[in-house]
Parts: C-alpha cells; sequence; structure tokens
C-alpha cells in the first residue's frame, strides 16, 4: 500500500545547481530522489514546493512523493538524514491527504535576501554585499509598492513556459542590523530570478541611482530593461512555503 509523503527540508545550496534535477549536475532532487530510492527500492520521484536556483539556500523547502508505507515516519527521516549529504537535513517527515502535491497546492511561500553592509570572508555565501552604500529607508519606501496583485514581466527572467506573469505579493518587511540587512517577502508565487532582480533594483534605489517612483514606475512598465540588474543567488532564502 502506498501513502504520500510531505518532508520539510533545508539545504546549503553552495554546491548545488538547483533544485531540479538536471543531467550531470548535482541538484537537490537528484540527491534526495536517489537516497528516497535506496530507502523504499525503487524510483521515488519528488515533486519540491519552489524550484530554487543555482546557489540559493532554503530553510524551508517542502517536498511531496508517493512510496510504500513500509517504514514508521520517525524511520523515514532519521534514514534520510543518516543517508543524505550534510548540505541537506531533512526537517520533518509527515503523512500528507492522497492528492498532496507540494508545488500546485502551495499558496504562499516567504523569501529572505541577506545583504551585507560590508564585505565578508565568513559567511560571504550567504549574503551579498553590494559594494556600496545604501539607504535601507529608501529601498524600504520603494518597496511598498510591491504589495498587491501585480504583473512581474519588469522584475523576473522570461520562461518560454510561463504564459502569465501575474501574482500576489501579501508582505515586505525589512531587518537592519549592525552588519545585515534582511528583506523578507511573501507571495503567492514567485517567477523566474524575481527576488534577485526585485534586490538588484532596490540597491539601485539605496545607492541613490533611482527614486522611489522611479522603482514603482519600472514595476508599472513591465520592462525588465528599465529594471536593475540580476542580485547574485547566495544571499536568497526559501524560508517556508504555506499551505
Amino acid at each position: 500500500m502506498n501513502r504520500t509523503y510531505k518532508l520539510v527540508l533545508e539545504y546549503d545550496g553552495s554546491d548545488f545547481h538547483g533544485w531540479q534535477r538536471q543531467p550531470g549536475d548535482r541538484t537537490v532532487q537528484a540527491e534526495l530522489e536517489a537516497v528516497l530510492g535506496r530507502l523504499f527500492g525503487g524510483p521515488v520521484p519528488v515533486i519540491g514546493a519552489g524550484r530554487t536556483d543555482t546557489g540559493v539556500h532554503a530553510l524551508g523547502q517542502v517536498a511531496s512523493f508517493r512510496a510504500e508505507d513500509k517504514h514508521p515516519l520517525e524511520t523515514v527521516q532519521r534514514a534520510l538524514n543518516a543517508m543524505l549529504p550534510a548540505d541537506i537535513r531533512v526537517r520533518s517527515v509527515e503523512t500528507a491527504e492522497d492528492g498532496f502535491n507540494a508545488r500546485r497546492r502551495a499558496s504562499r511561500r516567504v523569501y529572505r535576501y541577506v545583504l551585507s553592509r560590508a564585505p565578508l570572508a565568513v559567511g560571504r555565501q550567504y549574503a551579498w554585499h553590494p559594494r556600496c552604500r545604501f539607504d535601507v529607508d529608501a529601498m524600504a519606501a520603494a518597496s511598498e509598492c510591491l504589495k498587491g496583485l501585480h504583473r512581474w514581466t519588469a522584475f523576473c527572467k522570461r520562461d518560454p513556459e510561463e504564459d502569465r506573469y501575474e501574482s500576489e505579493v501579501h508582505s515586505v518587511r525589512w531587518e537592519a542590523e549592525a552588519d545585515t540587512v534582511r528583506f523578507e517577502i511573501t507571495a503567492v508565487r514567485f517567477f523566474h530570478h524575481m527576488v534577485r532582480i526585485l534586490i538588484g533594483t532596490l540597491v539601485e534605489v539605496g545607492k541613490g541611482a533611482m527614486t522611489p517612483a522611479d522603482f514603482r514606475a519600472v514595476l508599472e512598465s513591465g520592462d525588465r530593461e528599465k529594471a536593475g540588474p540580476t542580485a547574485p543567488p547566495n544571499g536568497l532564502f526559501l524560508v517556508r512555503v504555506e499551505y
């Protein structure tokens, strides 16, 4: 008898070519499926809630799969953590209802981007220093226009398989500390490079090359050419997925 499993994972994306399985590349999905195959004795396809890019980290990625009901949940979690590489950890395992799909059932996703105020040696793989001073208050003011339902073509990389780019942002939040600044955004769905392009453009506001009004105009234009650069992946974290 099979059942549907729901996993919550964390991983350090530094040495992965993203979440999604790719021939010849080390990915989180491929590592997880290989271990599940050993544990359950056959192929186990896994669905992830978010397709994180190369170098992007996760604190609360959610994955679902169908497999034989042959091990207690505690045994599945212990076995996975024993067999998975050290840069992937399974935080929880539970049974989900039949038909549960980690990607399609998600109602909100929360991403965090970490900026460093100065160059880092230790921790440089988890934050981006844009090599300029930036005004966090100006960036926070500009980001207020992101709330609500918008078309995000100005702030994403076009995907030939995507035909609609609308999504609702529920909240944006900033936390400024002595050495780092954290930007957190919650939305129904995100598009390719969306958070990284948002951050790259907000840094343009922070350093004075763009005003908050300019930023809003970029959003309304839908024109990627008017937005800023794509921030590097190492400062980005998938924090959690809500259902």
